[in-house]
């Protein structure tokens, strides 16, 4: 398995790679008089602006723009570590200062848990298929030409629940609950991005930060997910719209 998400990755640069070269010669400034920085620009949240129709997104994620009305995407690297997942958004309202959007998403895993009796006392192991239901929003806002922050956030919806401390590991980045994030976006120069934000899972008590740079359609970064046993880098290439540059 470790072999397979390798070569995906390799496989994932050079395509975006050449996206990158493919890509609009538009510019991203933070000079009023230039083009501002897209209100697209996330870190791991969702863009608030859907992918334009008849577009294809590929990198750690993949997604489809439909009718610039409403877009589906998957997480590829979580597809890999056994987290089937896909997920659809639609854009509320835009302008070139705020943005908002809602989106959804499902997934589906075989999650290990210790089992306990009545008394607290240790019984053995169990694996059950576990899916999720889990609907968000995000608002994305400018602050000056070149600085945008986002603010989002998702509630999930676990079918069977899963306990805290329950899971084998016992601390694992991969079994998601309700999460809140919080995000900033600076133009660095032409073409050129940086997002950085956090998020708190409020149903396990997981905090994670990061950053991703912005290389005209090419985004490359990482999530780091503090104090877990599984699951604790979360990699982005290429991967999210992040409008155009």
């Amino acid at each position: 398995m470790k072999n397979k998400i390798k070569y995906l990755l390799v496989l994932l640069v050079i395509f975006s790679f050449s996206q990158v070269q493919a890509a609009p010669k538009k510019r991203i400034a933070a000079s009023s008089d230039e083009a501002p920085l897209p209100l697209g620009v996330t870190h791991i949240l969702p863009s608030a602006l859907v992918i334009p129709g008849g577009t294809i997104v590929l990198g750690t994620s993949a997604g489809i723009g439909l009718f610039d009305v409403i877009d589906f995407s998957t997480n590829l690297y979580l597809d890999f570590q056994g987290v089937f997942n896909v997920s659809s958004k639609i854009n509320i309202f835009s302008n070139p200062d705020y943005a908002m959007g809602i989106f959804g998403t499902y997934t589906t895993q075989n999650v290990k848990t210790n089992q306990y009796d009545a008394n607290g006392n240790f019984i053995g192991q169990q694996t059950a298929t576990s899916t999720s239901v889990a609907p968000g929003a995000v608002f994305s806002y400018r602050i000056t030409p070149g600085f945008i922050g986002h603010i989002g956030g998702t509630i999930v919806f676990r079918n069977p629940s899963i306990a805290k401390g329950s899971t084998v590991p016992k601390r694992t980045a991969l079994v998601q609950g309700s999460t809140l994030n919080k995000e900033f976006s600076f133009a660095l120069g032409n073409r050129l991005a940086f997002s950085t934000g956090a998020s708190y899972d409020t149903t396990y008590d997981i905090w994670g930060v990061g950053g991703s740079f912005h290389i005209g359609g090419f985004q490359l970064g990482v999530h780091y997910y503090l104090n877990v046993d599984e699951g604790a880098l979360l990699p982005i290439l290429g991967g999210g719209y992040v409008g155009s540059f």
